[in-house]
């Protein structure tokens, strides 16, 4: 249960640095312009994007790619590392019986 735990807090932590670089972005830019799922996995491996939407494409049905994986993929990155991260963070708690008062 720790693993679960420490995953959850590393994507908790991913997602407050994601919302740390969108706030110096936009102090810089002036433009609030949040970062999606697909721009930051193509930030960090572009060719790994590219081999996945591929296989996808070939294993799979068209639609599955254009109607549910490519619109997850335009949404702000913060969500969808901080809920999982939460609900995770959550599961893993430790759950040590509280003593009885006497």
């Amino acid at each position: 249960m720790k693993a679960v735990r420490a995953i959850g807090w590393v994507l908790l932590l991913a997602a407050l640095a994601i919302v740390g670089r969108d706030l110096i972005a936009w102090y810089d830019t002036g433009v609030l312009a949040p970062v999606s799922l697909g721009q930051l996995w193509s930030d960090f491996g572009r060719a790994s994007l590219d081999h996945f939407q591929a296989t996808m494409l070939r294993l799979g049905p068209a639609w599955l790619w254009d109607g549910i994986i490519a619109v997850f993929l335009r949404w702000w990155a913060v969500p969808c590392l901080a809920l999982p991260g939460l609900v995770l963070a959550w599961l893993g708690r430790s759950r040590l019986p509280t003593p009885s008062p006497s």
